[in-house]
């Protein structure tokens, strides 16, 4: 559930994403005046199916995980009441990020939050979801909101924290500075989506997807010091290459 008219990119960005770091079958599920914004950028392998509630179908189809929000901010007022209504009786595995944060906070429905959900703020969208929490020290602060809430959180910044309750704090060691640019956030969610999908744990695949991406970063390197969100993507397959050699 991805992408509204004039944030086609996220759900491109995301869909790509996914599709390159093994997911078998991805389906983007938009509003019924959507695809003519998107289907000229979309890969040939993803499916694109609208309907006057996509988030019912999502919902009702037999995906194995679902990633929800990025690019969403421009969707109808049905779309997100809809979302949180399904958030409610779902426990499949499922990413939250962007714009489905941002309702969920406006609304005060913190509340829906499962241990089966990988939440994936930047600074921002965190300060959004725990004001109380936004000036502490990073690391406690994740301690403190996975206390307050059954869920996995991937804190976005210069080292990427991944936390679960009754867990230590995992920092991701990969990235650089050059990543600090648009569509990183979409691609992140594409990743760990499909590890969620694969059966990862939340967990696992929150903090494998961080390493994963910041590694096909830093392969970007060569090109120069700034890593685009495509780049990003284009190197993901040597960058599980890497994982599985233990090489870095």
């Amino acid at each position: 559930l991805a992408g509204s008219p004039g944030m086609t990119g996220a759900a491109v960005l995301c869909a790509n994403a996914a599709l390159h770091a093994g997911a078998g079958l991805i389906t983007v599920h938009v509003e019924r005046d959507f695809p003519k914004y998107l289907v000229s950028a979309m890969p040939p392998e993803v499916m694109v199916k609208a309907s006057d509630d996509p988030v019912s179908e999502a919902f009702s189809a037999k995906h194995d995980a679902l990633v929800i929000g990025p690019g969403t901010g421009n969707c109808s007022e049905g779309y997100h009441q809809s979302l949180m209504e399904h958030l409610a009786g779902d426990t499949r595995p499922l990413l939250l990020d962007a714009d489905a944060l941002n309702r969920i906070s406006q609304a005060g429905r913190l509340d829906l939050l499962k241990a089966s959900h990988v939440v994936t703020p930047h600074p921002g969208e965190f300060a959004r979801l725990a004001p109380d929490l936004a000036k502490r020290d990073r690391t406690e602060a994740c301690r403190e909101f996975v206390t307050r809430y059954p869920c996995t959180l991937l804190l976005k910044g210069s080292r990427t924290l991944v936390a679960y309750g009754g867990e230590p704090v995992h920092f991701n060691p990969t990235g650089h500075a050059g990543m600090a640019s648009g569509g990183q956030g979409d691609t992140l969610a594409g990743v760990i989506g499909t590890l969620l999908a694969q059966g990862l744990q939340a967990t696992d695949a929150a903090s494998l997807g961080a390493w994963l991406c910041g590694r096909a970063a830093e392969r970007t390197l060569a090109d120069g010091p700034i890593a685009t969100a495509s780049d990003t993507i284009r190197h993901l397959g040597e960058a599980m290459r890497d994982w599985r050699e233990r090489r870095r």
